[in-house]
């Protein structure tokens, strides 16, 4: 998964986001009963699990993979995982699946005469966001934008509401950088929609902190670039030399696009 996706979920997931986890087992949950256990796996693999935890009082282990692209390796990798955890007891495994599309994914992998299975979980189905947003835990809400929205966006507001009513402005902030830099898993107008939400009540957000937000901005300008060079070669018939130097852009860059919309 996206370096940028992988940290922000991790440090959602450090916080113990209780709701979460609970509609995930399917388990009735306590923070005061969890504990994190110990991410790093054997060295053969160098790499740490998204999230490991204990139930200290039934003594059961659940260990937590998301994953954002349907990896037809993600069955063998879980077995793997499993293998080489660090705990004599045997995890419950879960794999979330956080992508735009259908997931596609096994929910196990026979290897021989062995059979080793897990239970997957697509996000935007199995997963009730208005439960996540009733959640007295910050990264509760925002997970939620991973789950299923509405296109009227009353999830997104819930969730920037909710976000809002943190009184720590330093917090209210790292929430709105996580929430925008998971809405770049989904679709491109779920981000469109956030940016505006968060404008719309007030919340001020600065593009250049936000990798996605800041890429979106840039195809906008980059559009309405290509815009004003139809425009200054259809109505003025001006060269493309000239459209660059007025535009400041350069002048391959001019052609392609006349070239693209057939004027050359």
């Amino acid at each position: 998964m996206n370096k940028s996706y992988d940290k922000t979920i991790r440090s959602l997931l450090k916080d113990l986001p209780v709701t979460f986890m609970e509609l995930l087992t399917g388990k009735k949950l306590s923070k005061d009963t969890l504990k994190l256990l110990d991410i790093k796996l054997q060295k053969v693999i160098e790499r740490e699990a998204d999230l490991i935890v204990e139930n200290t009082e039934t003594g059961d282990i659940y260990y937590v993979e998301f994953q954002s692209t349907n990896d037809p390796s993600m069955p063998v990798r879980m077995a793997i995982y499993f293998i080489l955890q660090n705990y004599r007891k045997a995890p419950k495994q879960f794999l979330v699946y956080v992508g735009r599309g259908k997931c596609t994914m096994s929910d196990h992998v026979e290897i021989g005469n062995s059979k080793h299975s897990y239970k997957v979980i697509d996000i935007k189905k199995d997963i009730d966001c208005h439960k996540l947003l009733e959640s007295p835990n910050p990264n509760d809400w925002v997970l939620s934008i991973l789950c299923r929205i509405d296109p009227e966006g009353r999830v997104i507001r819930r969730a920037l509401g909710k976000i809002k009513s943190v009184k720590d402005r330093r917090k209210q902030q790292e929430l709105i950088q996580k929430l925008l830099i998971l809405a770049g898993l989904r679709e491109e107008q779920i981000l469109k929609l956030v940016e505006q939400e968060v404008r719309t009540i007030g919340l001020v957000i600065n593009p250049e902190t936000n990798i996605y937000l800041k890429q979106l901005v840039e195809k906008g300008e980059l559009e309405a670039k290509k815009e004003d060079i139809l425009s200054l070669y259809k109505e003025l018939h001006l060269p493309s030399e000239r459209i660059a130097r007025i535009l400041k852009v350069s002048e391959e860059f001019a052609k392609e696009v006349l070239s693209e919309a057939g004027e050359l």
